[in-house]
């Protein structure tokens, strides 16, 4: 416990107030205000295991005898004044602390980020939770069930089970980190219930802004048909020639379109794929954008095609039997949060 301090608490990400005591944690080192610390009872980064550790605050230097100031009265130390962040400063969040399996040590090399990594890294949480990750998976096909209703089954689908999702990354980050998933955590993304809502919102915004060719393109179809009509009521020219012509025009004008629709969608998931296992640490939505985007720079050709190449394996197995798909699914549900925590480490 300090009395001098020019950091965030991790808890509540308001500043620590010069003069005021804090707690740091042994293990991660992220500081706390002691009543966030009281609390919460424990460190807030997830796994994280530390306890309060006790610091001497910084001391002015030792005073001279009384007599060489006799006339003077004691000088006291300047107290700390706390220095506001710098523009675009992002506070400190909880991290994970990343699994040795996956994580890459200071002296090491970085691990190449490949199908044949992800594979591994995927391969090797899911063997180890697999039994536990097909229950899971199959409460949460359980639980998707009432989105099926009619009327209601939509604002389910939003209100509740986004929030069950975020709660199904978290079990799988933890899987990837080797921290014991458990079943249980399926209900914890209730907790961030208006992250995971703010998550499905932009991911709509998204989705739209995607379409957006495609909608274009049925527009100039939609327009030129109407003045190919109003140009053959008004001529003599052959109206079926007209509109076979314009039929192969319209063709290519959506196959354009939807290819810029999907080179869109592919971009915005290989650029903002990891957003979800940021908000299970702790960011807020368009904190967690950011992060995914830091993370992915540099490496989203890599990432599109380890997920194009999931995906094969995926309707290749589902196509031959059932059984071969559901498995690669399971290895891919890891793959992403082993991926996550392997670019998480290298900063």
């Amino acid at each position: 416990m300090t009395t001098v301090s020019t950091g965030i608490c991790t808890s509540c990400r308001l500043p620590i107030e010069a003069g005021t005591e804090y707690l740091v944690c042994s293990t991660c080192g992220k500081q706390y205000h002691v009543a966030c610390w009281q609390a919460a009872g424990q460190c807030a980064t997830l796994g994280c295991n530390g306890m309060p550790i006790a610091q001497q605050a910084p001391r002015a230097s030792a005073a001279p005898p009384p007599s060489a100031y006799a006339s003077s009265p004691p000088v006291e130390a300047p107290p700390a004044v706390y220095a506001p962040p710098p523009s675009g400063y992002l506070p400190p969040t909880p991290n994970i602390r990343a699994n040795p399996a996956y994580s890459t040590p200071a002296s090491a090399a970085p691990v190449e980020i490949s199908f044949g990594y992800a594979l591994s890294a995927g391969w090797e949480s899911f063997r180890e939770y697999m039994g536990l990750t097909i229950g899971a998976a199959l409460l949460l096909f359980v639980l998707a069930l009432p989105g099926c209703i009619p009327y209601v089954g939509m604002f389910y689908s939003i209100l509740v089970y986004e929030a069950i999702k975020g709660g199904f990354s978290r079990f799988l980050l933890k899987g990837a980190t080797r921290q014991q998933p458990d079943i249980s955590d399926l209900f914890s993304g209730f907790a961030e219930w208006g992250n995971w809502i703010g998550l499905w919102g932009m991911r709509f915004v998204i989705a739209i802004v995607a379409a957006v060719p495609i909608l274009l393109g049925l527009l100039i179809i939609i327009a030129t048909v109407g003045l190919a009509s109003l140009h053959s009521a008004t001529t003599s020219h052959d109206a079926g020639q007209l509109f076979s012509a314009l039929g192969a025009a319209g063709i290519g004008i959506m196959v354009i379109a939807v290819l810029c629709s999907i080179g869109l969608s592919i971009y915005a998931a290989s650029r903002w794929l990891f957003a979800g296992y940021a908000i299970v640490e702790g960011y807020g939505v368009m904190d967690a954008f950011r992060r995914s985007d830091e993370l992915t720079e540099g490496q989203r050709p890599q990432l599109i095609g380890i997920g194009i190449l999931f995906s094969l394996l995926e309707m290749v197995g589902l196509v031959c039997l059932i059984i071969p798909g559901l498995f690669f699914m399971g290895i891919m549900a890891f793959a992403l949060p082993a991926l996550y925590v392997e670019l998480s480490a290298r900063e």
